[in-house]
């Protein structure tokens, strides 16, 4: 009894070509769960300066990231404008430059971590695209 060649069609190759395709994106997000792990676990006890990473790839990696940042934001210029209305309007010193400080400390927080996340993104791009 002879078995009979399997010989690929165009059907087979295009459903190859979509299997590897969904390799490629899971070894991405492994790779990307593996860096993850490194920066929670390795880094911040080697360097507990850069414990601040661990924030920064939790809000850049997570699919709330845009939300994240326009409430961050929202919060940061409410803070200042009502510190500033306050200056404006209210006799109470030490309320107000709370409030104002506040707000722009958050302000503050919030452009670091566009820093640092920009800066991390040109570093890992060559490795994404792979």
């Amino acid at each position: 009894m002879k078995q009979a060649k399997f010989v690929p069609t165009a059907e087979d190759s295009s459903q190859l070509e979509k299997e590897l395709e969904k390799l490629k994106k899971l070894y991405a997000e492994q790779a990307l769960e593996r860096e993850i792990l490194k920066d929670l676990l390795i880094r911040p006890i080697l360097a507990p300066l850069n414990g601040y990473r661990i924030a920064v790839l939790i809000l850049m990696n997570t699919e709330m990231e845009v939300m994240l940042k326009k409430l961050w934001y929202v919060i940061g210029f409410s803070f200042t404008i009502v510190g500033m209305l306050l200056g404006y309007f209210s006799n109470n010193e030490p309320l107000k430059i709370i409030v104002l400080y506040t707000g722009c400390f958050i302000l503050a927080i919030l452009r670091i971590m566009l820093y640092v996340s920009n800066k991390r993104e040109k570093k890992r791009s060559p490795i994404l695209i792979a």
